[in-house]
């Protein structure tokens, strides 16, 4: 197991940069709408991954000092973690400890906010000039809400960060610190107590000096120092360090510093390490400008031994393994050195890749043994830069909760620095009032850096891993990273927030409590389905829960390798974070993904790293059975003319052990026989009404194929075409009257097809005294769809008839004889047999013979 255990380096805490917008939205993001029941919670992690922040309690953080003289004024930058609204009350202080409680305020879910500090103390004290430090309290977990200072125009020049200090951390009763004094600059030492009682701190400076000053309780004391008066450790540096001590052994002494130049040409901050608590001896940084920048690096030897510090500068942007590494500096016990970074601008000078640096200092003394100062000057802008030179800090090091801003000239930009020796794994969430920006997994190789510009994000609508985007009208918001993976190593971030016009220049590097768990894992799709020799793809998801409950997701996990159950059923190609599968006989397959993580866990003072777990992301794959045949057929009302199939058979693959056939709609017009074999005959048994309206399934070893849809033609129309008439030396007359035979569509029947005719009353006379008789001798014949025509005689010469059939006249005359009722059928030529498609009556004139009374199709 490993561990690493949480410190409480001030500057490792938490710093905040400022954002002027409104309340922002939660940060969780819930499993969508194609997340079957396969998704589950990890075992025990949803929970237990931060068994102690499960646990609400009154939670405080404090600030040492709220303004200085050399202010203008002073805002705070106020920022809410949790996924629900916080209420937070103010406490103010004076630097003699009296306290001002002010009006409570409440936080929404994922706010960030900055105000002017006035508005949260109480009118009675806005215009003091005797303030020391104040606090926030809140009920929720560690972290879950925090805060930041912002001094501004400190000394006409560069706004300085006063951060805020959690007080149930685990603090040494040590400080070390070094800081750059140039010609004509003062430092400003704040020192704050957080303790219930008074306490003095001893200062012992690195020329030598001490002092010993007694802060009462939650009071303050500043001291200054001036460059020319106590000024550098030796001629040559100007720089100086001190070691702060509690003289009662507590770890309540609370610190801040800035170095103030007279012109307002050198505003920097000072950073106070806790070199008792550290994790071991290197130094890091991540980001610090070179381009066009002034460096300056300072490093003081705290141990009672002689150190050796090796810089090491690695470009941002390009191969971290092309790396340069300046000479050696040998520290004496207490040594203050300026490291002489000229060969490095030389050597940068006509690299881009090295405009922008991370850094490593190795050390070959004991942890806590070197402290450091890192700043540049922007020789364009006037700006100057500070930037953490630390150690890696504890594990939660390895998380990020910045505010980022936009507004105005404010630009933000983000850092992380892989200061592992193997390659690691984060993940980034970009919060914004509104919504979230989430990006998978990015894997950096040892000593490589990953920078995001949240201007060019937004301006230039970049998406993120499910296509959104920021949108433009969006000013700031949170921006949260943390280390992901199993065995991924060490990480540090930062934010740097610029404004030429503002005189901002901010570095900050909150953190939460722990990494986020891994809370639950799914395949989507969960059930997918194929069909034979089709492919199809399932994919491996993640949700992950941080210490204050948001989830955050959904994003690729580290996937191990993928199982498949039969591949006798399923051919399955393992791509990492999904698996293609084919279909390759039918049935069911069950797959998995195994995912692996690092389970995190705090115990309420540190975030312990438990080592690697797995678990399982299960789903199944299912393979469709294929139906071939034809989709087709016909109804005759149960006869069978040439030429037209009355039934069909449809088939599915014989490499099986059940097969079962069904009609899944339209049952009423087929029916089945062999339903439990590879084939099935399907017989009509009436007609369809719409296209496709008979639905065929078989299940093949359980697995259901899709419908298989046929269409069951059938005659079921005579569309009249015409009629002719012409004379006859047998009979008269002889009449045709002429038609198409359509199915229920409307389309012509394809071939030659039987018909027959069916006379359905007895002959009606119309003629008094007429002897013609009807031939009664029924039947049928084949005909053309596309036309043919019912002939109809007058009555035969011979037999003498009454009255006499002639010519037809012209018009025709109007003179019937007689008339009688019938029907026609399709499909046979037995009279009465096949589909009745219509109904008329035969009418014989003296002059010609017609159908009237048509009705077709026959309802």
């Amino acid at each position: 197991m490993k561990k690493f255990f949480a410190l409480s380096l001030t500057f490792a805490l938490c710093s905040f940069l400022t954002v002027s917008f409104g309340s922002g939205s939660s940060a969780s993001n819930q499993p969508n709408a194609r997340q079957f029941s396969q998704q589950k919670s990890n075992p025990g992690n949803d929970s237990s991954h931060c068994p102690s922040c499960a646990h609400v309690g009154a939670q405080t953080i404090y600030a040492p000092i709220i303004e200085l003289p050399e202010s203008s004024g002073t805002e705070i930058n106020l920022n809410c973690r949790s996924p629900h609204a916080v209420d937070v009350t103010p406490t103010f202080y004076t630097k003699k400890g009296e306290a001002f409680v002010g009006s409570p305020f409440q936080m929404q879910p994922a706010e960030v906010k900055t105000v002017d500090l006035k508005t949260l103390m109480p009118a009675a004290i806005r215009n003091r000039h005797d303030m020391g430090g104040m606090t926030l309290s809140y009920t929720g977990h560690i972290l879950e809400m925090w805060g930041q200072l912002r001094l501004l125009r400190v000394g006409h020049g560069n706004s300085v960060d006063v951060l805020f200090a959690n007080l149930s951390d685990n603090r040494s009763s040590v400080r070390n610190a070094v800081w750059s004094t140039p010609e004509h600059s003062s430092a400003v030492i704040v020192i704050g107590n957080a303790g219930a009682t008074p306490t003095k701190a001893v200062v012992q400076f690195s020329n030598g000096d001490s002092q010993q000053v007694e802060i009462p309780s939650f009071g303050t004391e500043l001291i200054r120092r001036h460059a020319e008066q106590h000024g550098a450790n030796s001629a040559s540096i100007e720089a100086e360090g001190a070691t702060v001590t509690a003289a009662d052994g507590s770890g309540n002494l609370i610190f801040a510093g800035a170095v103030v130049s007279d012109d307002g040409s050198f505003t920097s901050s000072i950073r106070f390490y806790d070199t008792v608590n550290v994790v071991q001896q290197n130094l890091f940084a991540t980001n610090f400008r070179l381009r066009n920048v002034k460096p300056l690096m300072l490093l003081r030897n705290t141990g009672t031994e002689s150190i050796l510090a090796t810089p090491r500068f690695r470009p941002v942007s390009g191969d971290a393994n092309n790396f340069i590494d300046l000479a050696g500096v040998t520290l004496s016990p207490n040594e203050i050195a300026q490291v002489d970074l000229s060969p490095l601008v030389a050597a940068a000078h006509d690299r881009s890749d090295f405009d922008n640096v991370s850094i490593e200092v190795m050390n070959t003394g004991q942890k806590g043994s070197l402290v450091g100062a890192l700043n540049g000057t922007d020789e364009t802008t006037g700006l100057t830069y500070d930037v953490p030179l630390r150690d890696i800090g504890a594990l939660r090091g390895s998380t990020g909760s910045y505010p980022w801003r936009l507004d105005g000239d404010v630009s933000t930009i983000a850092s992380i620095t892989n200061v592992a020796p193997v390659g690691s794994e984060f993940v980034v969430q970009i919060n914004y009032p509104g919504g979230h920006y989430l990006l998978n997994p990015r894997k950096l190789a040892a000593g490589a850096t990953a920078t995001f510009d949240l201007r060019k994000l937004r301006d230039e609508q970049i998406p993120d891993s499910a296509g959104h985007t920021i949108p433009l009208s969006v000013n700031g918001g949170q921006f949260r990273w943390f280390i992901h993976g199993a065995g991924s190593g060490r990480l540090i971030g930062r934010v740097e927030m610029l404004s030429l016009s503002r005189g901002i220049s901010s570095s900050y590097s909150c953190n939460d409590p722990c990494p986020p768990g891994m809370y639950n894992v799914w395949l989507d799709p969960g059930g997918l389905i194929l069909a034979l020799n089709e492919e199809g793809g399932e994919t491996a998801w993640e949700m992950d829960s941080d210490s204050y409950g948001n989830h955050i997701g959904p994003f690729s996990p580290w996937v191990a390798g993928w199982y498949c159950s039969d591949t006798s059923v399923v051919d399955m190609e393992d791509n990492g974070t999904y698996a293609d599968f084919t279909g390759l006989a039918p049935g069911t397959a069950f797959a998995s993904a195994t995912i692996n993580y690092e389970v995190y866990v705090w115990d309420g003072m540190e975030c312990i790293d438990e080592g690697m777990n797995q678990t399982e992301a299960d789903g199944e794959v299912g393979v469709r059975p294929v139906i071939s045949g034809p989709h087709t057929m016909w109804w005759f009302n149960g006869e069978n003319p040439s030429g037209y199939a009355t039934q069909i058979t449809l088939s599915t693959t014989s490499d099986a052990t059940s097969w079962h056939w069904q009609a899944v709609s339209g049952a009423s017009k087929v029916s089945l026989s062999n339903e439990d074999t590879d084939t099935v005959t399907i017989t009509s048994t009436g007609r369809s009404d719409n296209p496709n309206d008979v639905g065929i399934q078989v299940s093949v070893n359980g697995q259901v194929s899709d419908q298989f849809n046929i269409t069951i033609l059938a005659p079921y129309r005579f569309t009249y075409v015409t009629e002719g008439h012409a004379p006859s030396n047998n009979f008269g007359y002889i009449s045709l009257v002429q038609y198409e035979i359509r199915d229920q569509f409307g389309s012509l029947l394809p071939s030659n097809v039987p018909i027959n005719e069916h006379f359905t009353t007895g002959v009606i006379n119309d003629y008094s005294g007429t002897n013609w008789i009807r031939d009664n001798r029924e039947g049928g014949t084949s005909v053309p769809p596309s036309g043919w025509s019912d002939e109809i005689d007058g009555q035969p010469l011979s037999r003498n008839p009454f009255p006499i059939p002639t010519a037809p006249c012209s018009p025709l005359c109007n003179t019937p004889v007689h008339h009688f009722n019938g029907e026609w059928r399709v499909g046979s030529t037995t009279a009465g047999a096949g589909v009745l498609v219509q109904t008329n009556t035969w009418y014989r004139y003296v002059d010609h013979g017609t159908h009237t009374n048509k009705v077709s199709p026959v309802p």
